[in-house]
């Protein structure tokens, strides 16, 4: 794919925010990780946001925050070190309590990188319970405009027996973990899923996309036990995918899951 060809359209509705790979951003093979271009979509969001009159600046005044639930990706070519990516970003809609927000990335010579799917909730700060406000009855959030995906970010439906199996790691949450809400950020978990399918013998580089739900909250000085298996065993539908494997993050001193991500490799 030398070229998304909906690039065009999405440009009818996106606002563009351009960032370079650092060396910092890479893996072995001197290419974007996962969480570094999940962090750059992130702050994309971010700045959209803020310039659309809802952002962090705008929201902490009233103790409301923007807390991303699920999240879609697909990568179609690995960015490598000193590239410069644009991320295509806009607002699709809303969804019950989640509103959404798709994203394009590309090189700055428009080679495909990825394409991305998000729902969020607005929260009060202290308690992060949903709440509903005026920023989701305006018409710059509901109107639909454009799913690059097809799909919203889809819920993962776990089988009962899911976590029998042992966990492949377990670590402690430290304080370089936690982001401006007080509790571990979203990039955290998706390299958390590259360090457990790098134990279960594959290579993280060759991850081609992943679904991950964000469901309970990991605050600091908490034991998160990973566990990782082939997906097809343990989901309540099946998926297309024939190389997937499901991650699932657990609080380790209560019986309760943090997060549940697809991986496809």
């Amino acid at each position: 794919m030398n070229r998304f060809d909906d690039l065009e359209l999405i440009r009818n509705y996106s606002r563009q925010y351009n960032f370079y790979v650092k060396s910092t951003d890479t893996g072995p093979d001197d290419r974007i990780t996962p969480h570094a271009l999940t962090a750059c979509i992130q702050e994309a969001a971010s700045l959209d946001a803020l310039s659309l009159g809802f952002g962090a600046d705008d929201l902490d005044k009233n103790d409301i925050v923007w807390i991303l639930i699920r999240n879609s990706v697909r990568l179609f070519h690995k960015a490598g070190w000193r590239d410069e990516i644009v991320v295509d970003t806009w607002t699709n809609g809303v969804s019950g309590v989640f509103a959404l927000r798709d994203f394009a990335v590309t090189t700055s010579a428009g080679v495909p990188v990825a394409k991305a799917t998000t729902s969020w909730i607005l929260a009060d700060r202290i308690t992060k319970r949903p709440l509903r406000t005026d920023v989701l009855e305006s018409e710059r959030m509901k109107t639909i405009q454009y799913s690059c995906l097809g799909f919203e970010a889809p819920r993962i439906k776990l089988l009962p027996r899911t976590l029998q199996d042992k966990p492949v790691l377990s670590l402690r949450v430290g304080a370089s973990d936690i982001d401006r809400n007080d509790h571990v950020n979203n990039t955290r978990y998706i390299a958390w899923c590259q360090d457990v399918i790098d134990v279960l013998g594959k290579d993280p580089s060759e991850i081609r996309g992943f679904d991950i739900n964000y469901i309970s909250e990991v605050i600091k000085g908490e034991e998160v036990m990973l566990y990782g298996v082939r997906a097809d065993k343990y989901l309540r539908e099946p998926i297309a995918e024939n190389d997937a494997y499901l991650v699932i993050g657990k609080h380790a001193s209560q019986d309760r899951i943090s997060f549940s991500a697809l991986i496809y490799i």
